[in-house]
């Protein structure tokens, strides 16, 4: 460059070890963490770095080891048995007894595709001591919108209230209208 300035190529690593963490602590009750860890990756594009892979693979076992509660996210779009968080909360927590699953994208869900995902919702397939917990994520015109919270919450219940819809029919769900 001209004019002896100089110009900086900064680089972020698209991971790192570095994790988000919110500690709660009352007097006289037991401390809670929070650890928001990344989506675990399998894959990468043709110039990334491997290593991410790992170093989040890595970062999620250490992370789930131990006393804690583990809070796995599974989409519908995809089988449990390709979903990563799946195969690495197993070891973990083999019994499922410190595992809570909650199902993601449900409204995303093709027709005739349901009957998996029910007996994974009603406990008979990958069965965990807490159960699964079901959310609906707001549609990309109600993000675009920028909807109130309480509407999306709203417009979330209608959705598992409408008897067309396979969740609503299941007795066996675990459907919690605060998790949101």
């Amino acid at each position: 460059m001209s004019g002896g300035s100089s110009a900086f190529v900064y680089e972020a690593a698209p991971f790192s070890k570095i994790i988000v963490c919110l500690d709660l602590t009352v007097p006289d009750m037991t401390d809670l963490s929070f650890i928001d860890l990344p989506g675990i990756v399998s894959n990468i594009a043709p110039r990334e770095d491997r290593h991410s892979i790992d170093l989040i693979r890595n970062l999620v076992q250490e992370h789930i080891k131990g006393n804690c509660l583990i809070l796995l996210a599974l989409t519908v779009r995809d089988d449990i048995g390709n979903q990563s968080a799946a195969f690495l909360a197993k070891p973990a927590d083999s019994q499922g007894c410190r595992t809570i699953g909650v199902l993601t994208k449900l409204n995303t869900l093709q027709y005739g595709k349901f009957a998996p995902w029910i007996e994974v919702l009603e406990n008979r397939r990958h069965p965990l001591r807490h159960g699964y917990y079901m959310k609906k994520h707001p549609s990309p015109s109600e993000l675009a919108e920028q909807w109130p919270h309480d509407a999306v919450q709203r417009r979330e219940q209608k959705y598992f209230e409408d008897s067309r819809n396979p969740w609503c029919k299941n007795p066996g769900s675990s459907r919690d209208p605060n998790l949101t």
